[in-house]
């Protein structure tokens, strides 16, 4: 574990304007909101709360200026809510919950090497895995289909990171995928913007883990063909957002690999991973728990269309 003094850190000038601009940011948002209309109500029905509105505003200014030695400030607030979390609830029966993770200067195949190997213990305990991701982790449910069903070509792409103890073993590699928001282009720009991900593959040449991370680079035959989720044998939940910065990339890739059972849906007025961002708001508090339970949460866009495709595939 790196020290403590490696670990912090301070915002970047752009996030520290940021941050200064939020009071005008939400006023704007609450002055919009009670006269015009925000775009988001605008273009969006989920968007039916004044708090939705300006978190939403406010999450998009900030996220737009942050740098990559920002993510250093990431872990502190989820390091608060594992703590809260940690022995509650759903919680309380996930082993190892809450312990810290690979989140200091690890890069890429740190998150694959570890999903793969959740995967594959899942897999040999008995289980059918439906690997869903959103945004970032759309990217990573993506590799590790890859990952099980082009053995050969994962252990000779992988087997150069030697500071991993990589099992190239055969495992069943999975049969459905629910992909939100899914980052398949992360180290190349994207519409209109988008460099960030380039801190992912750190220390790695891009053209070289290309058909594991740059999937706007891949095609069917030579990439998906052998893949459950994409060949037929099985089936993808693809959803993305109209208003999406990615969706140009998000809508090429369908277009060019999702050939076979490939459900691929675009959320009129959508913004970037709405399900995690916006949606998950409603259900956050007591009522809300008591609303989900009675089914109330199919109401809403992802929630709906992942319900009614669980429902179709199990």
């Amino acid at each position: 574990m790196p020290s403590l003094a490696s670990r912090l850190t301070v915002p970047s000038p752009r996030l520290t304007l940021g941050v200064v601009s939020v009071p005008w940011v939400a006023v704007k948002a609450i002055t919009q909101y009670y006269t015009t209309g925000t775009v988001y109500q605008k273009t969006d029905p989920e968007f039916d709360t004044l708090y939705k509105n300006v978190l939403v505003a406010v999450l998009a200014t900030l996220a737009t200026t942050a740098s990559a030695t920002d993510a250093k400030l990431m872990p502190y607030p989820m390091n608060a809510m594992f703590k809260k979390q940690r022995g509650r609830g759903a919680a309380k029966d996930m082993p190892r919950f809450g312990e810290p993770l690979t989140t200091y200067g690890k890069y890429y195949p740190t998150q694959l090497f570890e999903a793969v190997e959740a995967y594959r213990e899942l897999v040999n305990q008995g289980y059918e895995v439906i690997v869903m991701g959103d945004s970032c982790g759309s990217n990573l449910a993506m590799a590790v289909a890859r990952y099980a069903a082009y053995p050969e070509e994962a252990e000779a792409h992988f087997s150069s990171y030697t500071q991993f103890d990589w099992d190239f073993s055969s495992v069943a590699a999975p049969r459905h995928l629910i992909l939100l928001a899914p980052w398949t282009s992360p180290t190349c720009a994207a519409v209109p913007i988008n460099k960030k991900g380039q801190l992912y593959i750190k220390g790695s040449e891009k053209d070289e883990v290309a058909s594991f991370v740059e999937f706007n680079d891949t095609n069917y035959k030579e990439h998906w063909a052998e893949v459950p989720a994409f060949n037929g044998n099985g089936s993808v939940l693809y959803i993305y957002g109209e208003r999406e910065y990615f969706r140009a990339s998000q809508e090429q890739f369908a277009e060019e690999c999702g050939l076979h059972n490939f459900k691929s849906l675009m959320q009129p007025g959508g913004i970037h991973d709405c399900l995690f961002v916006v949606e998950v708001l409603d259900i956050s508090s007591k009522k809300g728990q008591a609303a989900m339970v009675r089914g109330e949460h199919r109401k809403k866009y992802n929630f709906g269309a992942i319900a009614d495709y669980l429902d179709e595939i199990l």
